[in-house]
C-alpha cells in the first residue's frame, strides 16, 4: 500500500496534479429535547424507532458525546460556529447570535454549497414565532423557518417576507416534506440542509397515529419516585409518541436520498448514514 505522503511526492515530481475531491452532500437533523438514553442503540426498552436504529447500525453511533451547554440557544450557537457558547457570544436563551460570528453555513455557501434551513432557529432574540430577515440568516439561502415556537400542530413559518405561512397538521410532517422537496430539486451543486424539529420538546402531544404507547407498560428508570410514577408514565407515553413520529420522518428522508441516488452518489466517499448528522440534546 502506498502512503499518502509518497503519492503526493510522486505527483509533485511528475507534474501530475491530484484531482480535488468532490464535495459531499450534508443533511443535518436536530431534534429538540431528545434524551441521549432514548435511542434504540442506547438500549431504551420503550422506544420504537426503526429508522434511528438503522442509522446506528449503518453509521457511526457516538455514545460519548456531550452538549456544550444545557439550554437551547447556546447549544445551537456552538453547533453553528464550532465555538464554545461564551466564545460565540451566546450564553443564555433568547439571545442573538452576533452577526460577526463566522458560521459553518456561511463557510459552506462560500465553498459552493446550496444551503437550506428548515424549522426552529432560536438564534434571533425573543421574538415568537419570529421572522428572521435575510441578512441575519448566516449564509442560508433557502429559508423555511421561524425564530422560536413550541407548537406541534398548526404552526407557521416564514420565507423571505414577514408574512407567516401556515404549516397545517403535525409540524414535523410538514417540515419533513419541505426538506424532501428541497432534496428533490435538481442541482449540480452539493447541498447543506439543516432540518431543526421541535419534537419531542413539550407539550407531549403526539399525532394520533403515534399516540400508541401504553403508560402502564412503560419501563421506568430506577430513580423515579413511587409518588411520581403515574405522572411520569403519562408524560413518557406522549414523549415517546413524539419520538416515534420524528423517527418516521427520518425514514422519509432516508427513502428520498435512496430515491434520488443521493445516498451513494460519486461525490461521497462515506456510507449513506454518515451523511445524516443526527443530533439530539437538552
Amino acid at each position: 500500500m502506498i502512503s499518502r505522503r509518497t503519492l503526493l511526492g510522486v505527483a509533485a515530481t511528475t507534474g501530475v496534479q491530484a484531482q480535488r475531491p468532490r464535495q459531499p452532500n450534508l443533511l443535518f437533523v436536530v431534534a429538540d429535547a431528545w434524551r441521549g438514553v432514548a435511542l434504540p442503540s442506547a438500549g431504551d426498552p420503550n422506544l420504537r424507532a426503526p429508522n434511528l436504529a438503522r442509522l446506528a447500525r449503518e453509521g457511526a453511533d457516538c455514545r460519548r458525546t456531550y452538549t456544550s451547554y444545557s439550554v437551547c440557544c447556546p447549544s445551537r450557537a456552538a453547533m453553528l460556529t464550532g465555538k464554545f457558547p461564551h466564545a460565540a457570544g451566546v450564553t443564555r436563551n433568547h439571545a442573538l447570535l452576533p452577526l460577526a460570528q463566522p458560521t459553518m453555513s456561511a463557510a459552506l455557501k462560500q465553498a459552493g454549497y446550496r444551503t437550506a434551513y428548515i424549522g426552529k432557529w432560536h438564534l434571533d432574540g425573543e421574538e415568537n414565532p419570529g421572522f428572521v430577515p435575510p441578512d441575519r440568516r448566516r449564509g442560508f439561502d433557502y429559508w423555511a423557518a421561524y425564530n422560536v415556537q413550541h407548537r406541534h400542530f398548526n404552526s407557521v413559518y416564514f420565507r423571505d417576507t414577514p408574512v407567516p405561512i401556515p404549516a397545517p397538521g403535525f409540524e414535523p410532517d410538514h417540515l419533513t416534506e419541505l426538506a424532501v422537496d428541497f432534496l428533490r430539486q435538481p442541482s449540480r451543486q452539493p447541498f447543506y440542509l439543516y432540518l431543526s424539529i421541535v419534537a419531542p420538546h413539550a407539550p407531549h402531544t403526539p399525532p394520533p397515529r403515534h399516540a400508541t404507547y401504553d403508560p402502564a407498560s412503560l419501563k421506568l428508570r430506577n430513580n423515579v419516585p413511587k409518588t411520581a410514577e403515574a405522572e411520569a408514565r403519562k408524560s413518557l407515553a406522549g414523549y415517546y409518541g413524539l419520538c416515534s413520529a420524528v423517527d418516521e420522518g427520518i425514514g422519509r428522508l432516508l427513502a428520498t436520498l435512496d430515491e434520488r441516488g443521493l445516498a451513494d452518489d460519486d461525490r461521497n466517499l462515506h456510507r449513506r448514514s454518515r451523511r445524516i448528522a443526527w443530533l439530539a440534546w437538552r
